[in-house]
């Protein structure tokens, strides 16, 4: 794994200058899938944008892993072939969202620790008392729509269980974030750009009549 600056990146390693996303299948993942890892070019030496990418596909992998686990019709090597055009199509969503990030120069690190740290404690909060917000609930939907499941009752068990996934999923990445900023003064600029992109992914699909 790649240390940026302080910070370790999962999955992330660097051969010759280019990086690259590298992911070691679990007992249960090989079984599935029938890998026993995942490695991508991130297609990129610098290492801001790698550890961008490199964080957006891991964070994708549960919601890739539950979507596959659905195609019981598919033939393990079929499988194969589906989850690594679906990653190249992840990866390259992700390129498209790192190019249309722009860095703000009144970007405040302090501030975006201190929103990163509220979002942490709010969700920590939310899956203690099983209440989850509007974004959670919004991802959970997502996710069904693109494993082609039923989209749990509220109230229910299972529905539970989604949105506590989910919870915990944003957790990590607001756990990261707050590492991420808590980095010395000069090493901030490289992070304008997570910040940034992470703003494109959470926006939503404009409605379609």
């Amino acid at each position: 794994m790649v240390k940026a600056n302080r910070v370790i990146i999962p999955y992330l390693y660097k051969r010759g200058k280019n990086y690259y996303f590298r992911y070691q299948l679990s007992r249960a993942e090989f079984d599935l899938i029938g890998l026993r890892e995942i490695k991508l070019s991130l297609k990129t030496n610098q290492l801001q944008k790698a550890s961008f990418l490199a964080l957006s596909l891991s964070g994708c992998l549960e919601r890739v892993f539950r979507m596959a686990s659905k195609k019981t019709s598919l033939t393990k090597q079929e499988t194969k072939e589906w989850l690594k055009e679906y990653l190249k199509a992840e990866l390259d969503g992700f390129r498209e969202v790192v190019a249309k990030a722009h860095i703000d120069s009144s970007f405040d690190p302090e501030f975006q620790k201190e929103m990163w740290q509220k979002d942490e404690a709010l969700l920590v909060r939310n899956i203690e008392n099983h209440q989850y917000r509007k974004r959670t609930v919004w991802l959970a939907e997502r996710l069904c729509r693109e494993t082609e499941s039923e989209m749990p009752i509220p109230g229910t068990v299972e529905f539970d269980d989604l949105c506590r996934t989910v919870s915990f999923a944003d957790l990590q990445r607001a756990r990261a974030a707050v590492e991420c900023y808590s980095l010395p003064l000069e090493e901030y600029e490289s992070l304008q750009l997570y910040s940034a992109a992470t703003d494109q992914l959470d926006q939503k699909p404009e409605q379609t009549s």
